[in-house]
């Protein structure tokens, strides 16, 4: 992967009006082995995709992801690999409060059902050490991030080709959109401002296919996330081949 400094500024205030889905694909859609409390489950589940994504009441997003987490131990036991979806919004949210030794907790216990099931190679498992790795990369845990990252990027790329510099003639990618994040709306309560700097990964198509907010403020960083992964760009070229690149997106949220 070509490394360049795309460095892109991007101002929310709180006239921000227009509201982006913020639902995050990756971690929802679950669904329970069971009928029942199939029906309460979905409530909450969407109640809690609200408070994480949307509204920014981490709080109570914790409490909802939990009790759907209760609900669904009953129905398919503690060590169902089904669990990992819910478990990973229960990190999202830890996160979100920046409460980092509950997110990793959460993250372990992922992985470990995945290992349980016999995936550690699976494209889930790949996600999953991504979210991992951005977690304690935010926690100045460089070398561990760097680890967990390559690993991601062994299962989700499956590159051929060890990194390193490389040489030929490159052409920069320039932006085409850099959707804005929403502000949500119990972080402006508490006038939480700030500015949050996601690192992120252009496939070589110009979609971003990875994006972890490495500093800011924590609230904001989910928000942030779902924006720079809704952000395309013009493909970076190698000698004319389009490359994967890293660059950052800077989202500077103003009361």
């Amino acid at each position: 992967m070509v490394s360049f400094l795309l460095l892109i500024v991007v101002c929310v205030t709180q006239e921000t009006v227009a509201r982006q889905e913020t639902e995050n694909p990756r971690y929802v859609n679950e669904s329970m082995t069971q009928d029942d409390g199939l029906e309460q489950v979905a409530k909450l589940e969407a109640q809690a995709r609200k408070l994480l994504y949307e509204d920014g009441n981490y709080d109570q997003a914790l409490v909802a992801y939990q009790r759907v987490l209760e609900i669904k131990e009953r129905s398919v036991g503690k060590d169902s690999v089904g669990l990992s979806l819910t478990l990973m919004n229960i990190a999202l949210s830890y996160r979100a409060k920046a409460d980092y030794s509950n997110a990793e907790d959460t993250y372990r216990r992922v992985l470990s059902l995945q290992e349980n099931a016999l995936a550690e190679t699976g494209a889930e498992v790949g996600r999953i050490l991504e979210r991992y790795a951005c977690l304690v990369r935010r926690i100045g845990r460089t070398d561990q991030a760097d680890n967990l990252s390559a690993r991601a990027s062994s299962i989700l790329f499956k590159s051929k080709k060890p990194a390193g510099p490389v040489t030929g003639t490159v052409v920069n990618g320039s932006r085409i959109s850099v959707p804005k994040p929403p502000y949500p709306k119990y972080v402006r309560k508490q006038r939480i401002s700030g500015s949050v700097v996601v690192r992120i990964t252009i496939g070589e198509d110009g979609k971003v296919i990875n994006a972890c907010a490495v500093d800011g403020p924590s609230a904001l960083a989910q928000v942030s996330e779902d924006a720079a992964l809704r952000a395309l760009f013009t493909p970076t070229t190698l000698d004319g081949i389009p490359v994967k690149v890293a660059g950052v997106i800077s989202y500077d949220f103003r009361r």
